[in-house]
C-alpha cells in the first residue's frame, strides 16, 4: 500500500512547491479569462498539485483490504467531509442543492450557487482510490513498468471518457483518471526530484529553463473552446500539448522550490502555506473576490502584475489566518483531525 508522509517527515521543498502552487491558484482566480496570465497558469496549476500529491505516496511490501479501507476512510475525512460541509456553507440550503452538491462536479456546484472550485476535492478523492488500485495491482517486485503503463492507461481513459457537459461525470470521475496519471508521474519521478536537492545549481536552472520551454510550447500551440485549459470541465485541448504544458509548468514550480529551499533564510511562512494548501484552497475565493471588487471600485486594473500580486499576497495572508483559527476551533473544515 502507500501512505502519505507523516507530519514529522515532511519534505521542505515539496511544501515550498505546494506554497508556490497555491499562490498560482490565487492569481489564476484574480485575473480575467482573456489574459495571457490566466492561460499560462491554467496550463499547469492543477496538474502540479496532483504531481506533488503523487510525490508523497509510497508503496509498502504488503497490501491488505484493511489497509485499503483505512486509507480510503482517511481520505474521506480529509477531502469529502470538508467538501460536503463547504459545499453547503457556500450554497443556500435546499434538497435540490444538496443533490447537486452530492453529484460533485464544477457544473453542479455552479448550479447550486456554491463554490465552483470545490470540484477539486471529489476528483482528488477518486484519484486516490484509483492510485490505490494501481498500487494494489502492481504490488510486486519489478513493478515499476506496470505503474508506468497504468499511468498511461489512466490518462487515456480520462481523456477519452465522454464528459457530460450539463452536469459533468459524478465526482469528476473522468477527470480523476487524468489526475491519477499525474499522481503516478509524481510518484515515479520523486527520486529524480529529490536528486535536484543535491545537484549543482546550474542543473536546477537548466531544469527550470526546460520546464519554461515546455510550458511555452503548451501555451502557444494548444487551444481550447474557452481559450485556456480548464481541467475542472475536462477541457484539455490537444491531450499531448496539455501534458507538455502541465509537466513543463510543474517542473518550473519544483525547480524553483528546490532553489528556494537551498537559500539560507527562514522559510517558516512559505512552509506553513504549503502545509495548509487545502484550507487555503477552501477559503480564499471570497477573499480574492473582495480584492477584485475593491480594485474595480477604485477603478484599478487587477490584471496588472503589481495589483494581482498584492491581492494574492493579501489573500494568502488572510486565508492563513482563517485556516489557523479553523484548525483550532473546527479542524474538520480544513481536513484535519481534532487535536
Amino acid at each position: 500500500m502507500y501512505k502519505l508522509e507523516q507530519q514529522q517527515k515532511r519534505i521542505e521543498y515539496i511544501d515550498i512547491a505546494k506554497g508556490l502552487a497555491i499562490f498560482c491558484v490565487l492569481v489564476g482566480h484574480i485575473v480575467d479569462s482573456d489574459t495571457l496570465m490566466k492561460t499560462i497558469l491554467y496550463a499547469f496549476h492543477m496538474p502540479v498539485f496532483f504531481i506533488l500529491s503523487g510525490m508523497v505516496a509510497h508503496v509498502q511490501p504488503q497490501y491488505t483490504l484493511t489497509n485499503c479501507k483505512s486509507i480510503v476512510k482517511k481520505r474521506a475525512t480529509t477531502l469529502m467531509i470538508p467538501y460536503v460541509l463547504w459545499g453547503c456553507i457556500y450554497a443556500a440550503f435546499s434538497f435540490h442543492n444538496l443533490l447537486l452538491i452530492a453529484w460533485g462536479t464544477r457544473e453542479t456546484l455552479i448550479r447550486a450557487s456554491s463554490l465552483s472550485s470545490l470540484w477539486f476535492l471529489p476528483v482528488m478523492f477518486v484519484a486516490y482510490i484509483i492510485l490505490e488500485g494501481v498500487f494494489l495491482l502492481c504490488n510486486q517486485k519489478y513493478y515499476w513498468w506496470k505503474i508506468v503503463l497504468a499511468g498511461v492507461a489512466c490518462f487515456l481513459i480520462g481523456s477519452f471518457l465522454p464528459h457530460w457537459c450539463k452536469y459533468g461525470d459524478p465526482w469528476g470521475s473522468d477527470i480523476a483518471f487524468v489526475a491519477a496519471s499525474f499522481m503516478i508521474l509524481g510518484y515515479e519521478f520523486r527520486p529524480l526530484f529529490d536528486g535536484l536537492q543535491k545537484t549543482h545549481i546550474k542543473i536546477i536552472c537548466l531544469v527550470a529553463l526546460s520546464g519554461m520551454i515546455m510550458l511555452g510550447i503548451g501555451v502557444r500551440f494548444n487551444s481550447t473552446s474557452v481559450g485556456y485549459v480548464l481541467m475542472a470541465n475536462a477541457i484539455y485541448g490537444n491531450p499531448l500539448l496539455f501534458v507538455v504544458g502541465a509537466i513543463g509548468g510543474s517542473l518550473v514550480v519544483i525547480a524553483l522550490s528546490t532553489l528556494f529551499s537551498r537559500l539560507r533564510i527562514k522559510k517558516k511562512a512559505i512552509v506553513f502555506i504549503g502545509q495548509n494548501t487545502l484550507g487555503i484552497f477552501l477559503v480564499h475565493k471570497p477573499i480574492v473576490e473582495a480584492g477584485r471588487m475593491i480594485a474595480s471600485k477604485l477603478k484599478m486594473n487587477y490584471n496588472t502584475p503589481m495589483l494581482f500580486m498584492v491581492i494574492s499576497l493579501v489573500g494568502i495572508l488572510v486565508s492563513c489566518i482563517v485556516v489557523y483559527a479553523l484548525s483550532f476551533f473546527a479542524p474538520v473544515l480544513v481536513g484535519k483531525r481534532q487535536r
